[in-house]
């Protein structure tokens, strides 16, 4: 019914959410077409372009373009674009290998750090590192008790601050007793942004010791840095 008394705007706000509505539809249009698929080869040449060379590891997903693309992406995003400092993501990575069945990742990891500097005998002391207790993490506990929380900046040059960290992280990782109580000293000691970095990290750890554990076939042999630096390493 018309109201004779109306200014003739009262359904201007419905208009207005109609408008909007459809303007919602178009963008959610546009956001589902999905780009073009990529080959197998476009994204092979793309990982040699950024790292120098084609992992073994994505090896196994030549046979599917869709699943080579999602593994490297999230590589990338958890890794290879993770702002965390580089020799800590290797030390990590090298501590965690340890608990994957196969060799691939603590052997490519250990010719990694050997390439960025580390000595033999600094990656054996590493990969021998404390054992996981709750002693141990009572005392972790009190060591990162002594710094800010958050840290200003990652103590790069901080070699406790860097091992009493990764006992939480594999805490964390292996889902021991005390890792919501490592999760939760974690994220107050590195604040919000690194805290999100570090967690997308071991998810990406995780995701690779179950792809090599379910393809036994990718050897790390094939790996260029191992190829450059395990003699080295051995013989040094």
């Amino acid at each position: 019914m018309n109201n004779a008394g109306g200014t003739g705007r009262e359904l201007d706000p419905l208009w207005e959410k109609l408008e909007d509505l459809k303007r919602l539809d178009s963008d959610l249009t546009t956001a589902s077409v999905r780009r073009p698929e990529r080959t197998s080869d476009q994204i092979r040449a793309e990982i040699e372009n950024r790292l120098g060379f084609f992992p073994p590891f994505f090896g196994a997903a030549l046979a599917s373009p869709p699943l080579l693309e999602g593994l490297w992406c999230q590589q990338l995003y958890c890794y290879y674009d993770n702002p965390l400092p580089e020799l800590y993501k290797e030390k990590l990575s090298a501590i965690l290998a340890q608990y994957c069945a196969s060799s691939y990742f603590v052997v490519t990891h250990a010719c990694m750090l050997y390439k960025l500097g580390m000595t033999a005998r600094e990656i054996g002391l590493l990969l021998e590192g404390p054992v996981l207790s709750a002693d141990n993490l009572e005392h972790v506990f009190e060591t990162l008790a002594q710094y800010p929380h958050p840290v200003a900046v990652w103590p790069v040059e901080d070699p406790e601050f860097d091992e009493k960290l990764m006992v939480c992280c594999a805490a964390v990782f292996l889902g021991v007793k005390e890792s919501v109580r490592c999760a939760a000293e974690l994220k107050e000691i590195l604040g919000p942004s690194n805290y999100a970095c570090l967690i997308a990290l071991l998810a990406g750890i995780k995701t690779c010791h179950v792809w090599v554990e379910a393809h036994p076939e990718v050897n790390c042999e094939d790996h260029p840095v191992v190829r450059e630096n395990f003699l080295p390493l051995v013989r040094s």
